[in-house]
């Protein structure tokens, strides 16, 4: 028998969590009660419930948030709601410590001036307790609407593969963990499997599986440093302690964080070798600036109406000049709107347009990060312990017992040879794209012409009520490049972003869904 649910979401993580969150304080405002409770589903391939990758157990409690919690959190009422929380659960440093060890004792150490001050906001704080903060809201939210006879929630541990429409709506084939599969049905339907998964590199495949980490996260962040003190705790010769780092993403600069604070890794290691495209890493963020000039655009204030394409030239020579060593938001935000003044004849939805046609080149000049986080990748320059290098994977090929040899194009595209050798490899290339998406969900319901990929490539087509069919939602960073009166992002991994659209897709969720023989005056 199938069972029917008025909600369901396809994932746990922080979209879900965000949605729910919403859904439940806006069913709590309704000024009629309800015969039968709104049955939601919530389907969960994971083990853990409410965190996604980020804030649960494949992360480690010692990663950070990227960036202060002012900048991780713009809302301010959230915010500030959060920062009463961590002021009002003090216990959570003590937890922390006891979890994070010797990593949590240091940040602790550097940060014990802001622990118990409104100070809080301007550090990145151990992440996991942020989703302790959401699960907290959840659990109590959840208990009112049920207590209420509003809700009845129903989780699910399973993998979504295969979609289909049904008179309901749709139906899900579900598979579980012991290869059953069955089906589950839903009037709503609603998509928030978070960011597609990461992209596993062709190039790595001939690497010894023993020496290959070709994502921290799976099974799990902890395991990968294990596996990495392992391997260099087993090589004799201090000089092949190496480890080869593919990629300078968010990713890399969480490891370089945890190899450095975690003492008996950072003492094994000889040198990290980061291998990018870029060559070079996230820039530190620092507090708000006041003053900002803008040459490049200045200079075409005098231009009768300018072209698009040369204020796009001029907006992108700020970007390369401005943000060389440090980035402010402020400053950024300033830019963009000085920007937006040279370009009056442009509706709101075509500046959006304008930017998006940019965005990846100036995105990758304005990637940064807080001092707290940056302070590995710091100390392990200082050391000689870190070596950023611009280049592109050519392969890496096994010698013996001694460890692995990288060839890789430098910046002149010509192939060279690292003159060390490696005793593992790291992969942090990223997510896949949708060319080559491995999720079953999403090829599915992509080749059934459920879902379309939008304009920009990066993400789902939705409409203002993030459907990408009718009933069939998407939220999360599946969302990416979409363009509407709603949504504007280039992409959707912040918490801010999915906090700021979570009430909205409630509105959207809980139109219709009471039926009148629902509901009691």
């Amino acid at each position: 028998m199938i069972i029917t649910y008025d909600l369901a979401f396809i994932g746990s993580g922080m979209a879900c969590v965000t949605t729910l969150i919403s859904t439940f304080r806006d069913l709590l405002q309704l000024d009629f009660r309800v015969q039968t409770p709104l049955q939601i589903a919530v389907v969960e391939k994971q083990d853990q419930l409410w965190t996604g990758l980020p804030y649960g157990e494949k992360s480690s409690v010692n990663c950070l948030t990227i960036t202060p919690l002012a900048e991780f959190l713009t809302d301010i009422a959230e915010l500030e709601e959060f920062i009463g929380w961590l002021l009002t659960h003090k216990d959570w440093v003590t937890e922390y410590k006891h979890l994070g060890g010797s990593i949590a004792i240091e940040w602790c150490k550097r940060n014990e001036h802001l622990l118990n001050y409104d100070d809080l906001r301007t550090t990145p704080v151990p992440r996991y307790i942020y989703g302790r903060f959401k699960l907290d809201q959840l659990t109590r939210l959840l208990k009112q609407v049920e207590d209420k006879g509003l809700v009845t929630l129903t989780t699910i541990k399973a993998q979504a593969t295969t979609l289909k429409q049904d008179n309901n709506g749709y139906q899900v084939l579900l598979k579980t963990c012991d290869e059953k599969q069955e089906w589950l049905s839903a009037h709503k339907l609603i998509i928030a499997t978070g960011s597609l998964p990461h992209r596993k590199l062709n190039l790595l495949q001939n690497v010894p599986a023993d020496r290959l980490i070709e994502t921290a996260y799976e099974p799990g962040v902890e395991q990968a440093l294990i596996k990495v003190q392992l391997l260099l705790s087993q090589t004799t010769d201090v000089a092949n302690r190496n480890l080869l780092v593919i990629g300078s993403s968010a990713g890399t600069l969480e490891l370089l964080y945890l190899l450095y604070y975690r003492d008996e890794l950072s003492q094994l290691i000889n040198k990290v070798v980061v291998l990018s495209r870029s060559g070079s890493l996230p820039l530190p963020t620092v507090p708000d600036e006041v003053e900002a000039t803008f040459p490049f655009l200045d200079q075409m204030v005098s231009a009768d109406l300018p072209a698009p394409e040369a204020v796009a030239e001029a907006m992108l020579r700020e970007f390369e000049t401005q943000f060389t060593t440090e980035i402010s938001v402020v400053k950024v935000a300033k830019l963009l709107g000085r920007t937006k003044q040279l370009l009056p004849q442009l509706s709101p939805r075509e500046y959006t347009y304008f930017l998006m046609r940019y965005e990846y080149t100036f995105s990758k000049r304005i990637r940064r990060a807080g001092k707290d986080y940056l302070s590995g990748s710091y100390n392990l320059q200082s050391e000689g312990k870190l070596e950023v290098l611009p280049g592109k994977l050519e392969s890496l090929a096994t010698i013996d017992s001694d460890g692995l040899i990288l060839t890789y194009l430098n910046k002149q595209a010509t192939s060279a040879v690292y003159p060390l050798t490696f005793q593992a490899v790291l992969s942090c290339s990223g997510f896949e794209t949708f060319d080559e998406c491995t999720n079953p969900l999403i090829t599915d319901a992509l080749a059934k012409g459920f879902c379309r990929i939008n304009i920009s490539g990066k993400g789902i087509d939705v409409n203002n009520q993030f459907e990408a069919s009718p009933n069939l939602y998407v939220i999360g960073p599946l969302l990416a490049g979409n363009v509407n009166d709603i949504l504007r992002y280039w992409h959707l991994e912040s918490v801010a972003r999915l906090s700021e659209l979570a009430p909205l897709l409630s509105q959207s969720l809980l139109r219709g869904v009471f039926k009148e023989d629902q509901i009691i005056d």
